[in-house]
């Protein structure tokens, strides 16, 4: 069998590095596009919320392009539906580049999200697909290394393109990539043989029962709802630091995307903490502890803003602030998934959209006073943690006793 024979192979480096950038579609439009956000403002003659929303809008179309396509995966070719969604994200970033309102601009990064996140479910699709068992968990595990590199090279290609051209040349940068990624599925010996999968997806009526029955489910609702909530961090991080290190702190775009690079790798360093931790600790000991380092960060970044104090300080406390998003955000997934009722497809289903439609919901707040003012941001930030330490309190209690402390 073809199954037999892939997990007998050697796992195929091109083919990883291939899906782990399919999967990295979150890092490309956000990660690369984010440092840009100043002048995309000025060139575009637009608001601050209507910028940050060209950030947000893009994230939602990936909830929703994992939503959509991934009812579609299972139905269709996998490879062919891969050359379309890459074609529609190659023309859309093409377009958005060309753009000259932000209202086009809105429009065109929601295609690219609808697109991003139909190449993740795509890719991830194909994966499990291709691999079984142990051979599966340790090609998701190169996936992540794949994506966390991906996370860290974004802000830094998003510096070399800004230093050369202007906010438009990420846009071309994100259609060459595109192009790339449809030459390799459309050619790739591997993916010419990946057959259509027989499993047809349920009926949407089946998945929106199981919705259902899991929003009904305090145990799994209440993980969920402080995944969401953590990812409203990193959300609003990306959207309010660029205004925020650029026009009060004067740094320059290319500086920016520098502390980018350090957030990125200390969002890895955290989910590698929190994976070293949980050898020792329960699940809600690590949840906790991680939660407590992210709320002291809010706390002191609200100081340093209002304050004005130093951005040195400012870079440390956005650090404590974001980089625990890793450990919080998959120990959440993780205990939700454990409380499921029904399939694990519709749970992964909810968690995603969830995750990034709440996130991307509170990213415009932000810049609603302004460029040059930290209130708004300040004021999500104050909101964060209140909800943080109410699901967290929540969540702790309720699963105490259904889960090994």
């Amino acid at each position: 069998m073809r199954e037999t024979e892939n997990n007998a192979k050697p796992m195929p480096i091109l083919f990883i590095i291939l899906l782990g950038t399919m999967t990295a579609f979150g890092p490309l439009l956000s990660d690369m596009y984010s440092p840009a956000l100043p002048l995309v403002q000025a060139d575009l003659m637009t608001s601050t919320s209507q910028t940050q929303l060209t950030l947000s809008i893009a994230m939602i179309g990936i909830a929703l392009g994992q939503f959509i396509f991934g009812v579609m995966a299972d139905r269709v070719s996998r490879r062919k539906l891969a050359l379309s969604i890459l074609a529609l994200l190659i023309v859309a970033s093409l377009l958005s580049a060309l753009s000259t309102s932000v209202f086009v601009l809105l429009v065109l990064r929601f295609i690219q999200g609808l697109a991003g996140g139909g190449s993740i479910v795509i890719a991830r699709a194909i994966a499990g697909e291709s691999f079984k068992g142990e051979h599966l968990s340790r090609f998701f595990t190169a996936l992540m290394v794949v994506n966390g590199t991906i996370s860290i090279l974004a802000p830094l290609a998003n510096a070399a393109l800004l230093s050369v051209g202007t906010w438009r040349y990420i846009f071309f940068a994100l259609a060459a990539i595109g192009v790339v990624l449809f030459a390799s599925v459309a050619g790739h010996p591997y993916m010419k043989s990946i057959q259509q999968s027989q499993t047809k997806a349920p009926k949407l009526s089946v998945v929106f029962k199981d919705f259902g029955h899991l929003l009904k489910t305090p145990a799994f609702v209440l993980p969920m709802l402080l995944q969401g909530v953590t990812y409203m961090i990193i959300f609003s991080y990306g959207a309010g630091a660029p205004f925020i290190i650029q026009n009060v702190y004067g740094v320059s775009p290319q500086s920016f995307s520098f502390l980018m690079v350090i957030i990125g790798i200390g969002l890895i360093m955290s989910s590698q903490a929190s994976n070293l931790c949980l050898r020792k600790m329960s699940q809600l000991h690590v949840l906790t502890l991680f939660l407590m380092i992210q709320v002291v960060g809010a706390i002191m970044t609200i100081i340093v803003l209002l304050y004005h104090l130093p951005l040195p300080l400012l870079v440390i406390t956005l650090f404590l602030t974001v980089t625990p998003v890793t450990a919080i955000g998959p120990i959440a997934f993780a205990l939700a998934m454990q409380m499921r009722t029904g399939g694990s497809g519709s749970a992964s289903s909810l968690l995603g959209l969830f995750q990034f439609i709440l996130g991307s919901a509170v990213a415009p707040l932000v810049g609603i006073q302004g460029a040059e003012s930290v209130i708004p941001y300040s004021m999500v930030l104050g909101m964060t943690i209140i909800l943080l330490l109410t699901f967290g309190h929540f969540t702790y209690h309720r699963l105490k006793h259904k889960v090994l402390l």
